[in-house]
């Protein structure tokens, strides 16, 4: 039995037509990691703002109002978390492919 690396990569085209292999990896890398943080800190933050909730409540009668907005900040932050890592995840991989691409280009013109 064989096992098979995880390749996240595909096959894409330079501007010049030739052929490399596009790397993603380190992008789904950076997403899965931003959305693991993201929700570890929604937790620890929904912990802590139960006691800020408990004091708001003291303020205003509506606490319903209070609670879905709250929901909506901690899943507003998840989704930015989860952005944020991508984009950090998609700066190794444009370097990685820009010299893929280079590499490429270069062995088309030394044929």
């Amino acid at each position: 039995m064989q096992v098979n690396n995880i390749n996240f990569c595909g096959l894409a085209k330079t501007k010049n037509g030739n052929l490399y292999e596009k790397k993603n990896t380190w992008k789904n890398v950076g997403t899965a990691l931003g959305l693991t943080g993201g929700a570890a800190l929604a937790y620890t933050s929904a912990r802590v703002n139960i006691y800020a909730l408990e004091l708001a409540t003291l303020f205003t009668k509506n606490i319903l109002k209070l609670v879905n907005v709250q929901k909506g900040i901690l899943g507003a932050g998840i989704i930015l978390m989860g952005l944020a890592g991508r984009m950090l995840g998609a700066i190794p991989d444009h370097i990685i492919n820009k010299k893929r691409i280079a590499k490429a280009d270069n062995e088309s013109l030394q044929k």
